[in-house]
């Protein structure tokens, strides 16, 4: 069975974008890469996903969970994720070329080289650190880790905040990808609810009343 690779998801997400508008961008490379091999998943040597409608389905409920496409409020989490000159790879408010939004093969090898190198070259400092640490354990699953699978373990802030990373580590926790991806979407989930907690708080209440004179006209009817 063939799967979709990287550069054909993002080819996708640019024609969408020609054909019906949307935000051009990449906002965390990894999230990307987590749902684009999800159909792939195996479970005791098996194939989680069995067939292609299940696995289209997998890959396309971890791109919707993920959120790993730029929106209009996360330009603030670009421009922590990436320097100045990859956003502007990443980020276009007009198409590719002169036909539409479709980008070439070079074009995304590129971004997605780019995309990666800088996330690898913010997280090597600290990443390095926490690991000498903290022991090489998910502070989540309790999973082990050894030199064969270390490239899963991962430093997560504890406050979200990766520019905060005090030199005694005590804003880093190790995390396995799995456990760092979920803890991601619930802090995601977090963010949406206080946005929507806010707008219900800025509601004007009603001050209508339709059954206020209900009980006087009941009475009145029973005189």
């Amino acid at each position: 069975m063939r799967y979709l690779s990287l550069p054909e998801v993002l080819d996708l997400h640019e024609r969408i974008i020609a054909t019906s508008g949307g935000t051009r961008g990449i906002r965390d490379i990894r999230l990307l890469e987590s749902a684009v091999n999800q159909p792939r998943v195996t479970f005791d040597q098996t194939d989680l996903y069995r067939d292609v409608v299940s696995k289209a389905a997998a890959l396309c409920h971890s791109l919707i969970m993920n959120h790993p496409y730029s929106f209009p409020w996360s330009v603030p989490t670009l421009e922590k994720e990436f320097p100045k000159e990859v956003i502007m790879d990443l980020k276009s408010s007009r198409p590719r070329n002169p036909r539409g939004g479709k980008l070439s093969k070079e074009d995304m090898d590129r971004i997605v080289a780019r995309a990666r190198m800088a996330r690898e070259d913010r997280l090597k400092g600290y990443r390095e650190q926490s690991l000498r640490i903290h022991p090489w354990v998910c502070a989540r699953c309790g999973r082990d880790f050894t030199h064969k699978n270390l490239r899963m373990l991962t430093v997560h802030h504890k406050d979200h905040n990766h520019d905060n990373n005090p030199p005694d580590g005590s804003n880093w926790e190790n995390l396995c990808i799995y456990c760092h991806d979920n803890e991601h979407r619930r802090y995601l989930d977090y963010m949406e609810g206080e946005s929507d907690k806010i707008i219900d708080e800025q509601a004007v209440p009603v001050t209508h009343k339709p059954f206020a004179g209900l009980a006087d006209m009941l009475r009145d009817k029973n005189k």
